[in-house]
């Protein structure tokens, strides 16, 4: 018997399995669904690898979004020039706004063969955004583009529906597990041969579990027997652990703690070792570790990796810190230091932890490394906190990105402290810390211009020179397409805070090398706008763009663009604000400024609220509760004031005088006041047309009472059309006489141009469309996918692809999404 030669690594597949994944290439997603150690990888792989798609491998380590995005963005970028840097630029798309533009750039991909993204061990993901990513990129149906999510049990909430609408493919776990005779057949593959009584003695022991039976197979090779084991984890050891060297063994535990591995960080832990000669052995004796030549990384299989780490656990604590920091070390050299910080933080090395966040100066953490973050903190003994105050800088400016202001200051007050009771500190490193300090302490004021400056001028004094803990090139508007909306707090001080946002901006540009160049003139030209003098806005507006575009204040530049539209509406200048509007988007991708992407959408949803234009808005935009467009938090009330006016527009009134407590709360932190106004304004709109005048007449007063001591009216002419009667009666009582003419003397003209604009660039759309397009439209926005209309109107996929085009083109949209709004709403204008 053992001068027969026999081949253990030979691969086994029954024809049953290989008709299963060949339906791979039929659906936008198939789920391989399967316990540890079932073969579903090497099964996947190997199909594939004989197939003639390209494979997209995505292996799944951990359940950051982070990691995730990253390798998503690096297979995409294979596929084209510039695709990673927009991916990455863009980060994960965790609302309706990126989720858009990432499927956008997924789509532009010209994919004339198959290709096939595989994410391996996606059971390791618990994310729900991740989740519903996946869901998006299957119903987005992009054609040759199929998903295979390879998990050991899956969470997929919709996957019965998925199923019944042909876009998923389900390989469960009995598709792997052999009968008695393909046991048989697979043992012969590998040269063993058994009798029939012998392959059921192996079903009933195993049930077809690959895995087992491959160690079945070592252990019959090495002593004829078949007796069954205790567990799986007694065959690893008897079978692949024992037979290893001592100095093989501790090499594979030591390896044991990586998802993966590269041959130089094998040799750098390792050191002294031939760890090519010994990768070499260990693969070449059994199919537990694997080599990916797309990566140049081996992998240990889980179920050897889980025996492995159970090992280690009885080594001594020194033993293994002394990994750990080994570890840490190889991944800190290579600049990974969230992988670095995981291994510090199991060896409990909060030294170089703190070390690393004070060396790696992260402009941005992901909510989750965040918290990881915190955690080591948290963890960390008082007296290492104490000494390193630049971490502790670090960790505040991150907290106050996320709304974590409670915790922010708290973090403040400490690294405060810490800083005056240090005695180590020589004089201006005291200094420049405080200065800092004082950096993070305006934000606690924010939008409370006076106090902002006043912490502006002592962190000058005591630095001296640009911030170099917070990211200069941050947005400075925090998403928000309107300055005023950010700084106006006291009614009646407006054109104060205008002034005071003009002193005390200068300060901020030398501590961070320009940003914010040209707010304070934004906010002046919408201080103008608001009063109706558009010719002072205006020159307002281009001071404002001679000091932003040189100082690459994209954020300005949006806002200035947002507030040139409203004036070239007010100035008959049509077409030189659609070419803005479209001009805001493209610059925006561009320029790969996907942090402006939210505020463009902001921009786009209001201006057609204001026209009133319903379908050209996704109705996910309009779901704040939801999550469906996520901003800084000092740009939420900035939100509510669009949205409100697409309630009204959509004839929500009842939803919309439900959310006035949210948008009232929402405003009043910092407070935000532009916002009360317009809530005001949308609750006097929303009582008229629901017959409660009394309510919306004390509503209307109020917005009133609030913004006419700063002679705010454009936010009444703006919604006028649901508040004229309630103007004319407070004027009929007397009251803001003069400011009621005035609202009603722009409103003329605003009102005009309006039905003027709508008539040139909104006809009636029913129109546009051929009576083939109009076909397609009812299909599509029902719910069909391009072959099935294809197949119902005996057309070719290619003339329905083509004609959607004409049709999205035709109505001033991009999506499905919009077409379904678009068609909805027809019916229901052909029911009235």
């Amino acid at each position: 018997m053992k001068s027969k030669k026999y081949d253990m690594n030979n691969l086994y597949f029954p024809s049953r399995l290989l008709d299963k994944l060949d339906g791979i290439l039929d659906y936008p997603l198939t789920i391989v669904e399967a316990p540890m150690g079932y073969g579903k990888t090497t099964a996947v792989k190997e199909f594939l690898n004989n197939s003639d798609a390209i494979i997209l491998w995505l292996r799944v380590y951990d359940g950051s979004l982070d990691s995730f995005w990253n390798e998503f963005a690096r297979l995409a970028g294979e596929l084209k020039d510039g695709l990673y840097n927009s991916l990455i630029k863009l980060g994960f798309p965790n609302d309706a706004v990126s989720a858009r533009e990432a499927l956008g750039l997924i789509s532009s991909l010209d994919l004339s063969e198959k290709y096939v993204l595989v994410i391996d061990d996606y059971h390791l993901i618990d994310s729900p955004e991740i989740d519903e990513f996946i869901e998006k990129l299957t119903t987005n149906e992009i054609e040759n583009f199929h998903v295979v999510l390879n998990t050991r049990f899956s969470g997929f909430q919709r996957l019965e529906e998925y199923k019944l609408k042909g876009l998923l493919h389900h390989i469960t776990k009995e598709a792997f597990e052999l009968s008695a005779e393909e046991i048989a057949e697979y043992y012969k593959t590998c040269g063993v041969s058994i009798q029939d009584t012998q392959a059921q003695q192996l079903y009933s022991v195993t049930e077809g579990w690959i895995s087992a039976l491959y160690l079945m197979m070592l252990g019959y090779i090495a002593d004829g027997n078949l007796d069954p084991p205790d567990n799986i984890y007694t065959l690893l050891e008897k079978a692949v652990y024992i037979p290893l060297s001592e100095n093989i063994k501790e090499f594979i535990i030591s390896m044991s703690i990586f998802d993966d591995f590269s041959l130089n960080q094998a040799e750098y832990i390792c050191r002294g070792i031939n760890a090519g000669e010994f990768l070499r052995e260990i693969i070449n004796r059994n199919s537990f570790v694997n080599y990916d030549g797309r990566s140049k990384t081996y992998q240990i299989h889980s179920l050897y990796k889980k025996y492995l780490r159970e090992v280690m656990e009885e080594k001594s604590t020194d033993y293994k810190n002394e990994l750990y920091r080994k570890s840490a070390e190889w991944y800190r050299q290579n600049r990974d230091y969230t992988s670095a910080r995981q291994f510090w933080y199991q060896g409990g090395d909060f030294e170089n932890i703190l070390q690393s966040v004070e060396e790696e100066k992260a402009k941005y953490f992901m909510e989750n490394n965040l918290k990881i973050l915190q955690k080591y903190f948290d963890d960390c003994p008082p007296e290492i906190r104490r000494h390193h105050h630049y971490a502790l800088l670090v960790l505040a400016v991150h907290l106050f990105v996320h709304n974590k202001y409670e915790l922010f200051l708290k973090v403040c007050e400490e690294a405060g402290r810490n800083v005056e009771a240090d005695n180590s500190l020589g004089g201006k490193n005291r200094d420049e810390l405080l200065g800092e300090l004082e950096i993070l302490y305006s934000f606690s004021v924010f939008n409370d211009l006076k106090k902002m400056s006043t912490h502006f001028d002592k962190a000058w004094s005591l630095l001296g020179r640009s911030t170099s803990i917070y990211d200069v090139e941050s947005d400075w508007t925090f998403g928000s397409p309107s300055v005023l909306y950010l700084y106006y707090r006291e009614s009646g001080k407006l054109r104060e805070h205008v002034e005071d946002l003009k002193q005390g901006l200068p300060c901020y540009y030398r501590l961070a090398k320009g940003n914010g160049s040209g707010g304070e003139y934004v906010m002046e030209a919408e201080y103008y706008y608001n009063m109706g003098d558009f010719i002072n806005a205006e020159i307002s507006l281009n001071k404002a763009l001679h000091k932003a575009r040189p100082a690459g204040q994209w954020s300005i530049e949006l806002a200035a663009m947002f507030l040139k539209i409203r004036i070239d509406f007010m100035n008959g200048d049509f077409e030189n604000m659609f070419y803005l509007l479209t001009k805001m988007r493209k610059d925006v991708t561009d320029q790969v400024a996907y942090q402006s992407l939210r505020t463009v959408e902001l921009c786009e949803m209001g201006f057609y609220s204001w026209l009133d234009q319903k379908y050209k808005i996704p109705e996910s935009l309009a779901q704040p509760e939801t999550g469906s467009i996520r901003l800084m938090h000092p740009a939420y009330a900035m939100f509510n004031i669009i949205y409100g006016r697409v309630l009204l527009i959509n004839e929500k009134y009842t939803e919309l005088l439900g959310s006035a407590e949210y948008f009232w709360e929402t405003a009043a932190v910092y407070p935000n006041l532009l916002g009360i106004v317009y809530t005001h304004i949308f609750l006097a709109a929303a009582n008229l047309k629901l017959f409660r005048k009394n309510e919306a007449r004390e509503n209307l007063k109020k917005a009133l009472d609030i913004a006419m001591p700063d002679r705010l009216y454009m936010p009444f002419v703006e919604n006028c059309d649901y508040i004229e009667p309630l103007i004319n009666a407070l004027s009929d009582e007397g009251l803001y006489i003069e400011e009621t003419q005035q609202i009603f003397d722009l409103y003329k003209t605003y009102s005009a141009l309006k039905d003027a604009i709508k008539r040139k660039y909104f006809p009636n759309d029913t129109n546009i469309l051929s009576e083939r397009e109009m076909e397609i439209a009812v299909l599509a926005a029902d719910g069909l996918t391009n072959n099935e209309i294809a197949q119902k109107l005996f057309i070719s996929p290619n003339t329905v692809k083509y004609s959607l085009k004409s049709i999205y083109s035709k109505l001033s949209i991009n999506k499905r999404v919009h077409l379904k709004q678009y068609m909805d709403k027809l019916d229901n204008s052909k029911n009235l």
